[in-house]
């Protein structure tokens, strides 16, 4: 079976834009996150580039879930706007909505959170499964 990767900081911050239809005007907007992701784009020190693996990234979980909040609630950038109840509403409700950032239907464990949770768009990114690719 093939073993699942955890997004590289970058991947999380596109995959998260490009799931609440977000349209970025500067990559600016973005790259302090990047930068305490410890993922700063064209400094990595020797050719291979940023590691592909999950360890070294783990510890980035915390200024992850900040940026998911953070884009939930319209606080990343006054450049980016998220519409909560619209992309609800365009997916056919919650449930939808996870499907749509999971790619595929939520759990049990994970519906129960999302309908407990005041603010579903934040804990679907944060959560472990918008986590790996």
């Amino acid at each position: 079976p093939r073993t699942q990767k955890l997004k590289r900081p970058f991947e999380f911050i596109v995959s998260a834009l490009r799931g609440v239809r977000a349209r970025v005007s500067s990559e600016i907007d973005v790259v302090d996150y990047l930068i305490r992701m410890g993922h700063a784009p064209f400094q990595y020190p020797t050719p291979d580039g940023y590691p592909d693996v999950a360890s070294p990234w783990t510890g980035t979980l915390l200024w992850r879930w900040h940026f998911a909040i953070a884009l939930a609630r319209n606080e990343v950038s006054e450049n980016i706007k998220v519409e909560e109840k619209i992309l609800i509403e365009k997916a056919g409700g919650v449930d939808g909505l996870a499907a749509s950032l999971l790619g595929r239907n939520p759990s049990v464990e994970e519906q129960a959170a999302i309908e407990r949770s005041g603010e579903p768009l934040a804990l679907l990114m944060a959560s472990p499964g918008f986590q790996w690719r």
